[in-house]
């Protein structure tokens, strides 16, 4: 299960992702690693900055990148 930062991001995802015309399932987020893999590594080669770094953050907080970066601006 997700954390209130973490659902407050997916939400974030979802309604930008909405907008770009891609359907988020987020209950499979959470229960399929690979989605969530293959979701937030195609958005984090969006043009749209926000939603890069969103993707970005989730993909770091699921443990799906490993990288040192501070995320507090998102």
């Amino acid at each position: 299960m997700f954390d209130t930062a973490t659902m407050k991001l997916l939400g974030k995802l979802k309604i930008l992702a909405k907008k770009s015309g891609v359907n988020i399932d987020l209950t499979k987020m959470g229960e399929d690693s690979k989605y969530a893999e293959r979701i937030l590594k195609e958005f984090s080669n969006s043009d749209d900055h926000e939603l890069v770094s969103i993707a970005l953050k989730l993909l770091h907080e699921l443990g799906l990148l490993e990288m040192t970066m501070d995320f507090t601006e998102v």
